[in-house]
């Protein structure tokens, strides 16, 4: 089969962006689930939160944790509401 250089071009680009596209979609994602075994206040997250020093803040019905990429420390603090 004989195309002309500007077709062969065209196609050569599209499954060069085609290829690009499949690679990209073949992103593997690590997904962990924590639960009171963990460390959570409760299973149920009603809330998630990152603040600027990196810790992840999550609250449950049951109250806050505040996570440091390892383990969630329970905030039980009587004052709070």
């Amino acid at each position: 089969m004989n195309f002309p250089s500007a077709c062969r071009r065209r196609l050569i680009v599209c499954i060069f962006f085609l290829a690009v596209a499949f690679r990209l979609r073949a992103v593997d994602y690590n997904v962990r689930i924590w639960q009171t075994d963990d460390g959570l206040p409760q299973n149920s997250v009603h809330a998630i939160a990152q603040t600027t020093d990196g810790y992840l803040w999550v609250g449950t019905h049951e109250g806050l944790a505040r996570f440091d990429g390892i383990r969630f420390k329970v905030i039980d603090d009587p004052a709070a509401p």
